[in-house]
């Protein structure tokens, strides 16, 4: 994990994803104005994978432990849905990180 992030979440690599036309990050408060989680979203040349260029990656959701498996879960993953149909996009697909979970990676397809 260390690695992971010292390579991915660099003040660079940061920049580049703030910055890149093709992105977009989102942070999610609760009522007390809490973040509970994020939600970047990446589409055309910026997604991990080159084989879906008409769709939208789902390329990281993180709820903060306390909020996993409750309410903002849903919330999170209906807003992405209507960023997809914002775009134009017949397709959104979960990217996973291949050591996030056992086995090896998959991709979740969802259609619009």
């Amino acid at each position: 994990m260390a690695a992971f992030l010292k390579e991915y979440y660099t003040t660079e690599s940061m920049e580049a994803e703030l910055t890149d036309p093709n992105t977009a990050t989102y942070f999610f408060k609760n009522e007390e104005g809490e973040v509970v989680g994020f939600l970047k979203l990446s589409w055309k040349d910026a997604q991990t994978e080159p084989d879906y260029p008409n769709a939208m990656e789902l390329q990281r959701i993180y709820l903060r432990v306390k909020y996993q498996g409750h309410h903002p879960w849903r919330q999170i993953m209906d807003f992405a849905m209507q960023e997809a149909k914002k775009l134009g996009v017949p397709r959104v697909w979960l990217g996973v990180w291949e050591h996030k979970l056992p086995g090896p990676k998959d991709l979740w397809a969802l259609r619009l």
